[in-house]
């Protein structure tokens, strides 16, 4: 494969719809030298099956992270959560789902304005930013030298040194 001759670590992150209906692939995959796969999680299982509009899509991605956990030793499985003002209140129940579900990595992104999101109607407030990084510091405190999941922030600005290296 094109990957490996570079020696690329691939990873996907995926709504996990095909992986549904195709567990199969996962050793496709494997051999193809994908290395890390995430699944996306929006919220709690309410929140989560409004989101994709798709009733029992929730369990469904709970399902995919356990059949992912299966190859954990070769395999990174992460679930990826895009943090906003309308599931922020919810985290601390879905930390305790995925900390029963145990990815190796639980990826909370803070909402970006563009897309759907550009009027910033969703964006996390300064105080809710700081809430949030406070959850993830005393989650990963907990943790510390555990096989338990990690929980981190992705994909934002240096966060201050407070945070930064402590949350990601």
């Amino acid at each position: 494969s094109l990957f490996k001759s570079f020696n690329w670590i691939t990873t996907i992150k995926t709504n996990g719809n095909y992986l549904a209906a195709h567990p199969e692939i996962i050793s496709e995959l494997l051999k193809l030298g994908v290395r890390g796969i995430g699944i996306d999680l929006d919220g709690t299982k309410n929140f989560h099956d409004s989101m994709r509009n798709k009733n029992g899509h929730f369990d469904q991605s709970v399902e995919n992270i356990k059949r992912l956990i299966a190859y954990s030793d070769i395999l990174h499985v992460s679930a990826t959560t895009v943090v906003t003002k309308e599931n922020i209140a919810c985290l601390p129940a879905l930390w305790q789902k995925v900390s029963e579900i145990n990815p190796h990595r639980w990826r909370l992104l803070p909402i970006e304005t563009m897309g759907r999101s550009n009027d910033g109607k969703l964006a996390l407030s300064l105080k809710e930013f700081r809430w949030l990084a406070d959850f993830l510091l005393a989650i990963n405190i907990q943790n510390r030298g555990q096989k338990k999941t990690q929980a981190e922030l992705g994909c934002v600005g240096w966060t201050g040194a407070a945070y930064e290296g402590r949350i990601r």
